[in-house]
């Protein structure tokens, strides 16, 4: 999502997921749908930290995906004050992106291949 000219993208990591937990209620991630349900004042304050942690997620993960030390690239997460200073049609943009991003990063994905038979082998 393009945000003040820059390009940002939020990714949920095991780090994120701890982070995000420590700002649910009973520090239970799987709580976040309770946060969404408060009044308008908590969840813009919930989205913006929810933004802001996702965002450094997405950017250290990049990060090393890509070899770089984390220190050696100048990239900079989103922020809360960020979020916050946003007008609402934005924002609201941001928070659809940000929870597609967390619904995704939830799914588990195995992939499992048939096992093969040996001859003589029943099954």
């Amino acid at each position: 999502m393009r945000i003040y000219n820059r390009e940002y993208r939020f990714r949920l990591t095991i780090g994120a997921a701890a982070e995000l937990s420590e700002i649910c209620p009973n520090k239970d991630i799987g709580k976040i749908q309770e946060m969404l349900q408060k009044d308008y004042g908590t969840n813009v304050e919930f989205t913006a930290k929810m933004a802001a942690i996702m965002s450094k997620a997405h950017e250290m993960a990049a990060r090393f995906e890509s070899g770089e030390k984390p220190e050696e690239k100048n990239s900079e997460p989103l922020s809360k004050e960020m979020v916050l200073a946003l007008e609402p049609k934005e924002y609201y943009e941001l928070q659809k992106e940000v929870y597609e991003a967390f619904v995704q990063g939830t799914k588990t994905t195995v992939e499992v291949e048939p096992e093969k038979k040996t001859k003589g082998e029943k099954k």
